[in-house]
């Protein structure tokens, strides 16, 4: 109770109310807080990567991208969001920044095996 009433302008908490929505199926409930939390704070990082995790697995990755660019803006050091960017941004036909997003990524960590897979299979295709 107290989480509902105080999370109305706490984007924190609207994040974490979005959270236990998924967690629990209810995503219409969750894609709404999400996007709450993040018109009160565009760098809610949680908010911003769940919400694109939802959009992608809708398969509308138009969608998840914008999310997974302002979250890695807050945030740059985050491998899988980095590494779902790119995927994305490969589905939706934009191969040369999935392709300059993988490079990025694999400075940042040179040891990423997935992300240097699909970057070969992106050079071996194009």
């Amino acid at each position: 109770m107290y989480l509902e009433r105080s999370g109305a302008t706490d984007p924190d908490a609207l994040a974490f109310r979005g959270f236990l929505s998924e967690s629990s199926g209810e995503l219409s409930k969750a894609m709404a807080l999400y996007e709450q939390a993040i018109k009160l704070d565009p760098e809610q990082v949680a908010a911003a990567v769940n919400l694109g995790n939802l959009y992608a697995k809708r398969n509308d990755e138009r969608k998840a991208i914008p999310l997974w660019r302002q979250a890695l803006n807050a945030s740059p050091g985050l491998a899988s969001v980095q590494l779902s960017l790119a995927v994305a941004e490969y589905r939706t036909g934009d191969v040369a920044t999935a392709e300059r997003d993988l490079e990025k990524l694999l400075e940042l960590n040179p040891a990423a095996k997935s992300a240097r897979r699909l970057l070969e299979q992106i050079r071996a295709r194009h």
